[in-house]
């Protein structure tokens, strides 16, 4: 589930996500992505390219690597791309499918940010 809120250009997101009895294997690859942001970004932002840092604030019940990030680009994007921290040394890589719980009650993240829709 989520909400959003906006004013004028900036959208103000918040995302709650469960999984049940999710199917990771077959045919599955590319990156983790929470598809359905209510507007697009914006195409370009002075210094950012519309890019924009999301706060994960709770993850749990993750088969492998647990979010730690999230990011919304820039260019008329409607979904957020979930990464995690691979080192102390602030490393990041995107999320795979690989990393997704199958059970249920799985993949629990809570997900907020603001960014500028076109």
């Amino acid at each position: 589930g989520g909400k959003y809120t906006k004013i004028g250009n900036v959208v103000h997101v918040q995302c709650y996500m469960r999984t049940d009895a999710l199917d990771n294997t077959v045919g599955r690859s590319g990156d983790v992505v929470i598809e359905g942001l209510p507007f697009a970004s914006v195409t370009a932002s002075a210094g950012i390219n519309g890019h924009c840092a999301f706060s994960v604030g709770i993850t749990s019940a993750f088969a492998g690597e647990n979010p730690s990030m999230s990011f919304v680009g820039g260019g008329g994007q409607t979904a957020m791309q979930l990464m995690y921290q691979t080192a102390a040394d602030g490393n990041t890589s995107n999320l795979k499918p690989s990393d997704l719980g199958t059970g249920i009650n799985s993949n629990i993240v809570l997900v907020s940010g603001t960014y500028t829709s076109a």
